[in-house]
């Protein structure tokens, strides 16, 4: 099984445990969206450094005390690009 493939509460568990990062699962994303995007077409803009530099806060936050890090840190998401963000390219206005 692939990173990629587990679930939310996996994910969430394996941070917990420390059997997996969120920087480790960020690594490895940028690959599979290349791989499938160009059929699903789901992202306008990527950027694995902005996504690696929130996943690193977040294994910051767990190495202090995963027992009080909230119930999704780590866990990756899109942000639709109609959603104002001040410095992404989106396309609302």
């Amino acid at each position: 099984m692939q990173l990629w493939d587990l679930s939310i509460t996996q994910l969430s568990r394996a941070y917990r445990n420390r059997s997996v990062s969120p920087v480790e699962l960020v690594r490895c994303l940028p690959e599979r969206i290349q791989t499938l995007d160009p059929t699903i077409r789901a992202w306008a803009t990527l950027d694995p450094d902005v996504a690696l530099a929130a996943a690193a806060r977040c294994d910051a936050m767990l190495s202090e005390s995963a027992t009080d890090a909230p119930p999704l840190v780590g866990i990756p998401f899109g942000v639709k690009d109609v959603l104002f963000r001040p410095n992404p390219k989106h396309s609302c206005y």
